[in-house]
Parts: structure tokens; C-alpha cells; sequence
């Protein structure tokens, strides 16, 4: 192999992770998280109520107890790196998240390097270009990996695999991604899909079975590593994590279909996730008769997952792009047909990557909080007034507010839906509801929960003026006391009212 070639696609696979890695931060619940990170951690204890919001429930059910608790360690480590480096400690958290992920998956590679690499590279710009990895799901697709690394080795029963070691790592594995993440689900169906699948052969001696020793050494380990998920604040109640608000479906893209995102939000990415879909059935094909029935299981269930809601691509990208390498390690490519399909790669990576080259403002600046997208300065004011009494914050900043202002100052709405009831009451509030005899709903509302401020954005995400503002600016009882390119400040008139 040309190793000026090799050396070119490894710097390909740096610039590219580099450029996203980049982006300011902007997933709106990163902030929350990082403020219950601090909260746990000056506290030395688990929440069991909400510390942040005014409007949950003082005994708040399992969905929301496993929302207060499920994600601490995560949490601490998000605390731990902004502790040490601020905002830019969360940026080499990305990094090195990142990094031990493309390190996980080249520990996985079989067969062509050169074009494993570009395959890495298809994978870094599905995955990157949709999720932030300031995420928590990034820890699930880190842990993922590592379990399917494991369970691959124990599988294969290689020499090199201690099995006092193997039999540790998978249980430890779990333990921690229970406590880290719900996405530890996936790692308990993952593990019974082994178990299953392995088991079933010896059912099927045609399916090429394990060494019953070997198999074993499987079942040993998975049931510990099943076992052990169970050590979390939720224990079995994590499957509350099912149970999504009415609305989130249709609000949320994470639950929508692929087919959905592309549609109604020109998500053009999708487009490289049904590449690789293409890819790994293209892949199966071409080994039929040598197919792992494990590996079909694991690639028809996760592929079948990732299109019917994008929440699940990722993990899906992590499963096939080593399969899809290893399917065709003996059936080698044409030299013109792996051309082709590395030049493809790289035209989409430079599609979607050319947007991300303005991200190297951020590195120099230093600034990685896109003012434009969060309230920055609306929280500056309420700090600098030392503004009291009980807020009215709109959903989205929900996240932002309680990381600037929290716990001191408790928010009305955020994205972790516990009380799904305030959902419907913000939304009222948002548009200035009235009902038919033209009572004004939305100001009853405020008024029932004695609101003596409010931060809303003047603009909807969609571009169109918030119908809440337009009803302040004429409503007598609320003055208008700050307001900047994206944010406003109104003050109860009088607050006793």
C-alpha cells in the first residue's frame, strides 16, 4: 500500500473529526446535565427531587426519579472537565470521547486499511454531522463499541484473550455504562441477542457452533454483565426511559424515521446512513454462504433500529462499518470498484464538511456558546439585577437557564419533561392562548404560578415572531426591561399581584 496514500487518509480522518469537534456547544440539555453534575457533586448525594425547577412535583414519579438520577457519573465527568478547563474542557472531552471510540473500531478492523479508513471517515461524518458529542449518548456509543469488541473476542475464543479477564471486563463494562446512561439497554438486548444466537447453534450444528467451553465463558460473563446493569439508582425501573411525554415523538427528531428527517427537515445525512445500510446487506450478500447468524441479528435489528428512528444510527454505524470491512476481506474489491467507493466517501465528506471550517473561529476566540442560539445576555442582566421571585423561561433555554442561574433560580420548563402537564401550559403561554369567551388563559397561568419575570427568545426557531412577546408588549401589567438581537426580559409590574 502506498503509504503517502495511507498517511493522507489518516490526516483526512483527524481534519474531519477535528472540524466538528469544533462547533460550539449546542445541545440545550448538555447544560442541565453539567449543572447536576455540579449539584451531585457539592452535595455528595443523588437528587430525589428536582433542585431546579419550581414547576415538578415534589414527589416526582419513576420516569422522573430515573431522569433526576440515571445519567451521575456521566454528569460528574461533564463536571470534572468544566471544572478543570471550563467550556473548553468540555471540548477535549468530545475529543478524547472520539478518539476512544476510532480506536475501539480500528481494534475491530479486519481486511483492506486503506479502506477501512475511509469507511471511518463515512462513519465520523454520519455520526458528527447530527449528534453533539457533548451528548450523553456519546458515552452509549463509546460503551457500545467496547461491548461488542468484547463480546467478539470472547467469542472467538482467541489465545490472546484471558479468560479471567474477558470475564471481568464485560460485567465492569456494564456496571458503568448502567450508571452513565440508559442507552445501557441496548448493551442488555446486545447481550442477549449473543447468548441467544450463539446458543441456538449448537441447536443448528450447520450454523457452526461455538466450543462448548468457549460458549461458556459467553453465557458466564453475559448473564454477570445483565446482572450487574442491575446495579443503578433505577435498577429495573430504567425501562421507565420507554415511556415518552405524548409530544415527544413529534417534536423531538431523535424518534422520528429516517425517512421523516430527510422529508420534513433535509436532514441529507440520512443519505449516508442508508449508504452503509446498502453497504452491509451488500456485504451478506456476498458471503451468503458463510453468513454469521449472530452478525445478521445484529446488523437486520440495529439496521432496522436506526431507520425507523434516527436515535439509533449510530449504533448501527458502530456494528456494520467492521462488518462491512470483514465481509469483504476474502472477497477482495476490484481496484476501479474500491476507487469508486473511497471517491465517493470523500465527496460527502467534503459536502458536509465545508460548513464546518468556520469552526476554527472558535478555537481562536476561545468562545464556544453560540450567544445567538442561547440567552447570554438576558442571564447576565437577571444577575446583575439579582432578579427574584419565579421565572417564566421558554422551553428551549430551559437547559442554558438552569446551568447560568440554577439553583438559586428555578426555571419554569426544561428539556427533561418531567411534568408533562407544564409542557402543555408553556405551549399555552408561548402563543398567548385565550379561550372562546376571550379570556386571556396564558396571563392565569402566570399569574397561577406568581411569575414575576420572563426570558423568551422574540422569534420562534422557525423564524416567525413569539405571539407571547406581541401580548407583553401590550398587556399593562408587564414592562418590557431588557431585550437584545435574540432575547427578551419582561418584569411583572407589580409582583405582588
Amino acid at each position: 500500500m502506498n503509504r503517502y496514500l495511507l498517511t493522507a487518509t489518516i490526516v483526512v480522518v483527524c481534519a474531519v473529526s477535528a472540524l466538528y469537534l469544533m462547533r460550539p456547544v449546542s445541545d440545550p440539555d448538555f447544560f442541565w446535565h453539567l449543572k447536576t453534575g455540579q449539584w451531585i457533586w457539592e452535595n455528595g448525594q443523588l437528587p430525589e427531587q428536582d433542585p431546579f425547577s419550581f414547576t415538578t412535583p415534589s414527589s416526582p414519579d419513576q420516569r422522573g426519579l430515573f431522569i433526576l438520577k440515571s445519567y451521575w457519573l456521566g454528569q460528574l465527568l461533564y463536571y470534572a472537565h468544566y471544572s478543570l478547563g471550563g467550556m473548553s474542557g468540555i471540548i477535549w472531552m468530545r475529543a478524547w470521547l472520539v478518539a476512544l471510540l476510532v480506536f475501539v473500531l480500528l481494534k475491530r478492523r479486519t481486511g483492506d486499511l486503506l479502506l477501512y479508513l475511509w469507511l471511518l471517515v463515512l462513519f465520523l461524518v454520519s455520526m458528527l454531522e447530527v449528534y453533539p458529542v457533548e451528548r450523553p449518548q456519546a458515552f452509549s456509543f463509546v460503551f457500545f463499541a467496547l461491548l461488542l469488541y468484547i463480546l467478539e473476542h470472547i467469542r472467538k475464543g482467541s489465545p490472546a484473550v484471558n479468560p479471567a479477564g474477558a470475564l471481568t471486563a464485560l460485567p465492569l463494562l456494564m456496571l458503568v455504562w448502567a450508571n452513565t446512561h440508559g442507552g445501557f439497554i441496548i448493551g442488555q438486548i446486545t447481550i442477549g441477542l449473543y447468548l441467544a444466537a450463539e446458543g441456538l447453534k449448537f441447536v443448528r450444528p450447520s450454523l457452526r457452533p461455538l466450543n462448548r467451553t468457549i460458549y461458556k465463558r459467553l453465557f458466564i460473563a453475559g448473564v454477570a454483565g445483565l446482572v450487574l446493569s442491575l446495579a443503578n439508582p433505577d435498577t429495573y425501573h430504567v425501562m421507565e426511559i420507554l415511556r415518552l411525554p405524548s409530544y415527544a415523538k413529534y417534536l423531538n427528531t431523535d424518534y422520528m424515521s429516517t425517512i421523516k428527517a430527510l422529508a420534513d427537515f433535509r436532514d441529507y445525512s440520512v443519505l449516508l446512513d442508508w449508504f452503509v445500510m446498502l453497504l452491509a446487506l451488500a456485504g451478506l450478500l456476498v458471503n451468503a454462504g458463510r453468513v454469521n447468524i449472530t452478525e445478521v441479528l445484529l446488523l437486520g435489528g440495529t439496521g432496522y433500529a436506526a431507520f425507523t428512528q434516527v436515535r439509533y444510527v449510530p449504533f448501527f454505524l458502530i456494528a456494520a462499518i467492521p462488518a462491512i470491512s470483514r465481509a469483504f476481506e476474502k472477497k477482495r474489491l476490484p481496484v476501479w470498484l474500491k476507487a469508486l467507493l473511497i471517491a465517493m466517501i470523500a465527496a460527502a465528506a467534503v459536502f458536509f464538511v465545508r460548513d464546518e471550517v468556520s469552526n476554527t473561529r472558535n478555537l481562536l476566540s476561545g468562545r464556544w456558546i453560540d450567544e445567538k442560539r442561547y440567552p447570554v445576555k438576558a442571564a447576565d442582566y437577571v444577575l446583575a439585577r439579582n432578579l427574584r421571585g419565579n421565572m417564566y423561561n421558554h422551553y428551549d433555554w430551559g437547559g442554558y437557564l438552569i446551568w447560568r442561574l440554577g439553583p438559586g433560580r428555578k426555571v419554569f420548563i426544561d428539556g427533561r419533561d418531567i411534568d408533562e402537564a407544564t409542557f402543555w401550559k408553556a405551549m399555552s403561554i408561548n402563543i398567548a392562548y385565550t379561550d372562546n369567551s376571550g379570556r386571556p388563559y396564558w396571563k392565569s397561568i402566570l399569574e397561577s404560578y406568581h411569575i414575576s419575570y420572563l426570558i423568551v427568545p422574540i422569534h420562534e426557531a422557525a423564524g416567525n415572531r413569539l405571539q407571547l412577546v406581541s401580548a407583553l408588549a401590550k398587556d399593562s401589567d408587564w414592562t418590557l426591561a431588557f431585550s437584545d438581537a435574540n432575547s427578551v426580559v419582561f418584569l411583572k409590574k407589580d409582583p405582588g399581584k
